[in-house]
């Protein structure tokens, strides 16, 4: 399982993907995240070394792209990398739109039902669960694909 999550990317209203969010880069260490997402949020084109993502392939050529809508961060970066990441990103993120958002794993927003699901399911349902907390924390800012205004900002999902 990678250790942190993927940045989202904005889909236009028209497009038949715009009610989902696109993953269009992976990191899995600190490091590499540390190297890859500024130039993401300043606009830049950069391949993810994990070769996972939507601009992984070698059909994503530009130089120049829209930032991530967001930035979700999973649980195997701990608290300190977290922070760190998002400080160097700050100044990127102004080269860019300014308005990434920021979405961190919160242990105290799993509730029992939660629990008890990815018991029950011996862990295979836990990426879809995340994955509802992600959108449900999304949606909440306001921060849905197709959406003109964008929230910049950190939550806790």
């Amino acid at each position: 399982m990678p250790r942190g999550a993927p940045p989202l990317q904005r889909a236009k209203a028209t497009d038949p993907r715009a009610r989902r969010a696109s993953v269009i880069h992976v990191c899995h260490d600190a490091p590499t995240a540390l190297r890859e997402i500024p130039p993401l949020l300043a606009g830049e084109s950069t391949a993810p070394a994990s070769g996972l993502g939507s601009r992984a392939t070698a059909t994503h050529t530009a130089t120049t792209t829209s930032p991530p809508l967001a930035v979700v961060i999973g649980k195997g970066f701990s608290e300190a990398e977290m922070a760190t990441l998002i400080e160097r990103c700050d100044a990127a993120a102004n080269r860019g739109d300014g308005r990434a958002a920021w979405l961190l794993p919160d242990d105290a927003k799993i509730t029992f039902a939660m629990k008890a699901r990815m018991i029950g399911t011996l862990g295979t349902g836990l990426p879809k669960m995340v994955a509802e907390r992600m959108g449900a924390c999304l949606k909440e800012h306001g921060v849905v694909p197709g959406s003109r205004e964008v929230k910049g900002g950190v939550w806790r999902f």
